[in-house]
């Protein structure tokens, strides 16, 4: 397998207010990447494997009173 790297970001704003908003995403390249390969016991060739998470965005809101 070849080496990756994967790109995560986060960007936000706080306010005085007590209030926050950032914006995030991971594997911001979409990257297809596995996050566990393992060759299985004996002699059967067989690898098995775990896909990592796609492009994923979202928001995060939070406020303090």
């Amino acid at each position: 397998m070849d080496g990756y790297a994967l790109l995560d970001g986060r960007m936000g704003f706080r306010s005085d207010n007590g209030w926050d908003v950032f914006f995030w995403s991971k594997n911001l390249l979409d990257e297809e990447y596995f996050e566990l390969l393992a060759a299985q016991p004996g002699n059967s060739g067989l690898y098995v494997g775990q896909p990592g998470d796609p492009r994923t965005f979202g928001i995060t809101l939070r406020a303090s009173f």
